[in-house]
């Protein structure tokens, strides 16, 4: 009886360890968005999920993100869940078509917030100019709206 009563008492204790051990996999992400300057693009990542293995995936997540007017490319932070999630990064750009509000051939770095809500995206971000020429063109802020990450 009293075996009985021990492991009744510690099989709570090993199902909450066994929750808070990080698991260690990679979660593929992906989505649509429109952005005021990127305009029509299509995102791919990889969430390397380092966080605990009960009620979501969070760690560190690489992106790429090609669209109308240039080519996005992200590291960061990420949290994600059933129900949504948030991500973090750090992100350069660089502008192949002037389709957009700034001119072709600029390079920009700088860094992005988007927030999901079940499959809506919302995101904003500020970059700066690395490389390019075009008077006007030094820093620009981003919004966007998607599906998906």
């Amino acid at each position: 009886m009293g075996l009985v009563i021990t492991v009744l008492l510690l099989a709570p204790l090993a199902s909450l360890q066994a929750q808070d051990k990080p698991r260690h996999a990679l979660r593929p992400l992906g989505g649509v968005h429109y952005g005021l300057v990127e305009k029509l693009s299509v995102s791919a990542g990889l969430l390397l999920n380092t966080g605990p293995s009960g009620g979501g995936d969070r760690g560190i997540i690489v992106s790429v993100e090609p669209g109308l007017v240039g080519l996005k490319a992200g590291l960061g932070l990420a949290a994600i869940s059933p129900s949504g999630g948030g991500v973090v990064r750090l992100a350069a750009f660089h502008t192949w078509s002037d389709r957009g509000r700034i001119a072709s051939h600029q390079s920009y770095l700088g860094g992005e917030i988007r927030l999901t809500a079940r499959f809506l995206t919302g995101g904003v971000g500020y970059f700066r100019r690395l490389r390019g020429t075009t008077p006007g063109d030094g820093h620009f802020f981003s919004a966007s709206l998607g599906l998906l990450y």
